[in-house]
């Protein structure tokens, strides 16, 4: 048996920005989304009761491929940026070169590009 991470959760407060960076600029693709009327006993969308939504994000399937979930709590508009994540790490030469030529690319002393996610 291999043990692996399924999945890393960002809460987003502005859902179509947080879509087109995902599926636009990371050329990623939207595996699954899911709605829900009420909070999560298990704390899945925060400490928060109203209704929330899940959006899994990714290169390929869930069952063998690492995917973002992204959580959309209705009432929140925004939420105060952290610095416990500094960021996702993606090799692809078909993604680099996509991403090259962008305004907000900037090249990394490594050679790696980086583009920030807008909210």
């Amino acid at each position: 048996m291999s043990i692996r991470a399924l999945h890393y959760v960002f809460k987003i407060g502005d859902r179509k920005a947080s879509y087109d960076f995902f599926t636009k600029v990371l050329q990623m693709k939207v595996l699954r989304h899911e709605e829900f009327e009420e909070g999560c006993a298990a704390s899945c969308n925060g400490p928060y009761n109203g209704k929330w939504s899940k959006t899994m994000v990714g290169y390929g399937p869930e069952d063998d491929h690492f995917v973002i979930e992204l959580t959309y709590n209705y009432e929140i508009g925004s939420y105060r940026l952290g610095n416990d994540y500094m960021g996702i790490f993606i090799e692809s030469d078909e993604l680099h070169k996509s991403i090259e030529g962008r305004p907000d690319a900037r090249k990394l002393p490594c050679g790696k590009l980086q583009v920030l996610f807008p909210s």
